[in-house]
């Protein structure tokens, strides 16, 4: 059976998960992972997340938008769209993540995504307050 290509956007199983995470501890090591979490950043997670922050990234300028232009359509902060950009989830809104990967016509994507890392997806919906101008 032939392994299959991982790119930047790629859903990776949890296997390969876990195989970043201890690639990522054993290059840097305990220093590394010690003022990572002091910080609050679950490596894990943000292994986990950083597909959906490129495929964001990638469709938006695939459809030729600025941060600015898509934060405009939507109607939220720039610094919203970034946050789920850099591939941070902590923190980030449940409409502004869901309305954003509508905008991006990412439903079909996000959904494998978020079947493939279930913890993380529930996490971004629940975290925070309505982040959307009215």
């Amino acid at each position: 059976m032939r392994a299959r290509r991982v790119t930047s956007t790629s859903i990776l199983s949890d296997a390969q998960v876990r195989e970043v995470v201890q690639g990522v501890r054993a290059s840097f090591g305990p220093s590394f992972t010690d003022a990572i979490t002091r910080h609050g950043i679950d490596l894990e997670d943000g292994v986990r997340f950083s597909p959906l922050a490129k495929r964001c990234a990638e469709r938006r300028e695939e459809l030729g938008q600025t941060i600015k232009d898509a934060a405009a359509a939507l109607q939220v902060p720039q610094y919203r769209l970034k946050a789920i950009e850099s591939g941070h989830p902590k923190g980030i809104a449940k409409d502004v993540l869901q309305a954003y990967v509508v905008h991006l016509g990412l439903e079909a994507w996000y959904r494998r995504w978020a079947k493939a890392n279930p913890e993380v997806a529930a996490r971004c919906q629940s975290e925070g307050r309505s982040r959307t101008r009215r």
